[in-house]
């Protein structure tokens, strides 16, 4: 009786200890940096389309009664323009350790761009991954943080430092496929994730 007892006094110090160690930050596996179903999430958001250097494109994001947000409007190539996008107001969206981002978005088959900027500044490097959602089809999409390229109006930079998932202070959405026209995008949330760690 008094073995049994020690090995169960044994077991549940193990098992307190196991869940105090997956309790702390370092033990957090994902983070949601963005959920419309959140009131006001769509709010954060504000345009920034081609018109700031003439063009025509037009567009913005709004919240659905199903939770979710809308990316829509219609890109003009008009003026050397094309291109319509919406972002975050500046805020904490890092994520330490993290590896991937994952989007649930339904789309239009037209290739976006989820965009991540680690200043607060209005112009300037940001980082840059293309995704294709499915036309008329919920998905999750899985963008690792490997996959964003540096990018300057449009332009690679060399030379820019690889994106740090810490540092990331807005988070946006990006058309410019070079096809003028109406556009689609839904978006329930973005999720990023790190690693599960090991257990020893």
């Amino acid at each position: 009786m008094t073995v049994r007892t020690s090995m169960s006094a044994l077991l549940l110090a193990a098992l307190l200890a196991a869940t105090a160690a997956t309790t702390g930050e370092d033990a957090v596996t994902e983070r949601v940096l963005i959920d419309f179903a959140a009131p006001g999430a769509a709010e954060a958001w504000r345009p920034v389309h081609d018109v700031v250097m003439g063009g025509e494109s037009r567009g913005g994001l709004t919240a659905t009664d199903q939770g979710t947000a809308v990316f829509a409007g219609a890109l003009s190539l008009a003026n050397r323009g094309g291109f319509a996008s919406v972002r975050t107001r500046p805020g904490d969206y890092g994520f330490a350790g993290g590896d991937a981002l994952a989007v649930r978005a339904l789309g239009d088959g037209r290739r976006y761009q989820l965009r991540l900027r680690t200043d607060d500044a209005f112009d300037g490097v940001a980082y840059r991954a293309f995704f294709t959602p499915p036309a008329g089809e919920w998905a999750d999409i899985r963008i690792p943080f490997s996959d964003f390229e540096s990018s300057f109006r449009g332009r690679p930079v060399p030379g820019a430092p690889a994106l740090d998932p810490a540092a990331v202070r807005s988070v946006g959405l990006l058309l410019a496929d070079g096809q003028a026209g109406p556009f689609r995008l839904e978006v329930a949330r973005i999720v990023a994730y790190r690693p599960v760690p090991d257990i020893p």
